[in-house]
């Protein structure tokens, strides 16, 4: 009911104008050259099911269509996998315990497993047109979960909000809610049968939330043939987190449920001492409730991993539509003659591994050619095999020199109180100013303070300690530079070099006492002893498909990087 309304109000007219206004109200109904053939196919994969690993082919275009819209279509992933919940060091064992008692409340709580974005679940995969390879350039995505954080981290709040099976924000995840993208595993069965279990999962991926399809939104499949995808998928980059008991018991009394007879304000307290925020699926221990063997509630720190899963089946859901045989025949001639860009992106990720990661600085310079570079974002990874969680280092004098131009121009921390400009450079350089809303994680990750400290009447800061809990998520920091003109569209007038060009990183932490050096010393219960890898660089460059008819009257899709000058 509100497309009309709302096309309008992300382009409203001037209308100063008034003839000029009347003259395009003849143009607000376009030429229709369709043949009123709308519809949806499902295709499945070959193979149909595979193990952690293997890989399949899926189709995301048909011939049946004239053009299919990439943009309306999805992937559908469906699985099995098990899980292991461990406790942590001085935790003690899993209750063994067969008394349930409602007046502890176990029966509410429950962690959470999946994914901040479906599309995370690939770890790769590659592409060809009619089983030809040759014919998309040998394409390949190597680096597809970094690409895909990055793309999330820079997605609006609203349209990561109620996808199902797409996206997960951790306040729906924290309140239980069916509008995510992963599984609720309840405690009581983690405990029973002694932290081991397994789980289905079933996600959704839109075909246009991977970076190189993002602009792909037409694609002329009855003169192109069959795109074909060969995937494979991981777990590498799932979340886990606990899951409010208050939230559950207030489900249950609003659903005419039986919330039995657990205290609420007792739940409050029980979920004031859980972790609240996402953690990585294998590497990162987080604080949940759990029964002891006097039927009570407790704290435990645990951490869960994801293992065996298996893909059961595998299909893509695409739409499209026909059009006349003299539209057919014009769009052939079109790229006959010409070939079609596309806009995409590429992502490539370099890492800082010649510089010294001391308690007090940082300081390294990596030689790269640069050709396109619209933005460049620093990685501050702790655990390596931390994917998805990135936090706020908690670092001063911030500075990245490309070439002798520095980013910010000023050096910045990334803590609040000292630089709360910090927070105005990355909404700016991830375009999410103006009417776009970032997601809270995002925001919190810059603006929450994970530091202790007091302020004179001066300004100064003076670090008193490193805080233990977060009130909200913040596992979504970036620290991003823009080097091409930003709001403007496709300009394609990117940072480019004709030789190797130095990248210097610098940073000191904020406190020079170790203990509350929260980046150099990132987790002193999870990681005692153990200090982050270095930063990483991922570089993102404006490249464009080319879909065209060669001289044999094959289709062509390649992904080039040649620069488009201004005209």
């Amino acid at each position: 009911m509100q497309k009309q309304l709302n096309a309008r109000e992300k382009n409203l007219p001037e209308m100063g104008n008034v003839l000029q206004s009347f003259q395009r109200m003849y143009n607000l109904i376009p030429v229709n050259d369709g043949i009123r053939k709308s519809k949806a196919l499902v295709k499945s994969s070959y193979p149909t099911m595979f193990l952690d690993g293997a890989s399949a082919d899926l189709q995301i275009t048909d011939r049946e269509f004239d053009i299919t819209l990439i943009n309306d279509s999805f992937i559908q992933v469906e699985g099995t996998a098990t899980y292991r919940v461990e406790l942590g060091s001085g935790m003690g064992s899993f209750s063994s315990s067969t008394e349930e008692t409602e007046a502890s409340g176990e029966y509410c709580s429950y962690i959470f497993i999946g994914f901040k974005s479906a599309s995370q679940v690939i770890r790769e995969f590659t592409l060809k047109i009619n089983e030809r390879p040759d014919l998309c350039g040998n394409y390949m995505n190597q680096n597809n979960l970094q690409e895909t954080f990055l793309y999330n981290v820079c997605s609006s709040e609203a349209k990561r909000k109620n996808k199902s099976g797409i996206y997960t924000l951790w306040e729906d995840a924290w309140k239980k809610s069916n509008s995510v993208c992963g599984t609720y595993i309840p405690m009581t069965e983690v405990r029973k049968n002694n932290g081991n279990g397994s789980f289905r999962f079933k996600y959704s991926i839109p075909i246009d939330t991977l970076l190189a399809f993002q602009a792909l939104d037409m694609f002329p499949s009855s003169i192109m043939g069959v795109l074909k995808l060969t995937l494979s998928f991981q777990f590498a980059g799932a979340v886990w987190c606990p899951v409010s008991q208050a939230a559950v018991y207030d489900e249950l009394l609003l659903s005419e449920d039986d919330p039995g007879d657990a205290n609420r304000d007792e739940l409050v307290s029980f979920d004031a001492r859980s972790s609240h925020e996402f953690l990585q699926v294998g590497t990162e221990y987080g604080v949940v409730n759990l029964l002891n063997a006097s039927n009570l509630q407790s704290p435990k720190q645990m951490k869960v991993s994801v293992s065996n899963f298996t893909v059961t089946n595998l299909k893509s859901h695409i739409k499209g539509f026909s059009v006349k045989e003299p539209v057919k025949e014009a769009i052939y001639n079109m790229l006959r003659e010409t070939p079609m860009l596309i806009p995409a992106q590429k992502l490539d990720k370099q890492t800082f591994g010649t510089g010294a990661i001391t308690p007090g600085a940082f300081d390294a310079t990596i030689s790269l050619s640069l050709r396109n570079v619209n933005c460049i974002s620093v990685m501050f990874r702790t655990d390596p095999g931390n994917n998805t969680i990135y936090r706020n280092p908690m670092v001063k004098n911030l500075q990245l020199t490309v070439d002798n131009t520095v980013y910010p121009p000023e050096r910045i921390s990334t803590m609040n109180v000292l630089s709360p400009e910090y927070l105005t450079y990355q909404l700016q350089a991830s375009e999410l100013d103006g009417a776009i809303t970032p997601s809270a994680s995002f925001v919190n990750s810059i603006i929450r303070d994970r530091l202790k400290y007091t302020l004179d009447s001066a300004g100064n800061v003076t670090v008193t300690g490193r805080k233990t809990k977060t009130s909200s998520d913040g596992t979504d920091f970036v620290f991003t530079v823009e080097t091409e003109r930003g709001q403007s569209g496709y300009v394609f007038d990117g940072l480019t070099s004709n030789e190797a060009v130095n990248i210097n990183l610098k940073f000191e932490s904020v406190s020079s006492d170790p203990q509350y050096n929260v980046y150099y010393n990132y987790d002193t219960i999870n990681y005692n002893g153990r200090h982050p890898v270095a930063p990483e660089l991922h570089i993102a460059r404006d490249v464009f498909w080319k879909l065209g008819i060669n001289e044999k009257g094959e289709p062509y899709m390649i992904m080039d990087d040649k620069t488009l000058d201004p005209k």
